[in-house]
């Protein structure tokens, strides 16, 4: 079977633990927040605001997207989208295009291999749910957790090596 070049790059990448851009969700939520306040606002009816801060915007929005447009481009790489078509949607919205990569996990196209990821995805919930009930000790918990992490992590890789081979 012929696997795409994304999937076969991406399935190193894949952990039992969904990829996590929470930073980049609060950003892009700030971001819309601050869109729609400054353009509900009544200040674009004042003559001041024409003339000073209306430079002092417009260099705020250039300078968020030229500090935004290479994190877009490396969350979207790092969750397998194509760079390119995120990096140009991040430049015309990036407080959307960071709200949808910042929810999104790693993409793989294979339904096979999707099912071997949930299915240790699945067997890592229910392993830690009982461990959690029953060890009482943080520190032992976290140890037993990171155990069962490394070890379905390892299984994890053989299985998508064996299916990407």
């Amino acid at each position: 079977m012929r696997h795409s070049r994304r999937d076969y790059i991406n399935y190193k990448n894949l952990t039992i633990e969904p990829i996590s851009n929470g930073n980049a969700v609060a950003v892009g939520v700030i971001l819309l927040i601050i869109s729609l306040i400054i353009g509900g606002s009544d200040m674009k009816s004042d003559p001041k605001f024409e003339s000073s801060y209306m430079y002092i915007l417009i260099g705020m929005i250039t300078l968020s997207r030229i500090i935004l447009v290479p994190w877009i481009y490396k969350i979207s790489k790092k969750v397998g989208k194509d760079e390119i078509s995120w990096t140009i949607f991040g430049i015309i919205i990036p407080a959307i295009t960071l709200i949808i990569l910042g929810f999104s996990d790693l993409k793989v196209k294979s339904k096979v291999a999707m099912n071997i990821v949930n299915k240790k995805r699945t067997e890592f919930r229910n392993k830690t749910f009982i461990l959690k009930h029953e060890i009482n000790g943080n520190s032992e918990l976290n140890k037993k957790i990171d155990e069962i992490k490394k070890s379905l992590n390892k299984e994890l890789q053989n299985e998508l090596k064996e299916y990407y081979a």
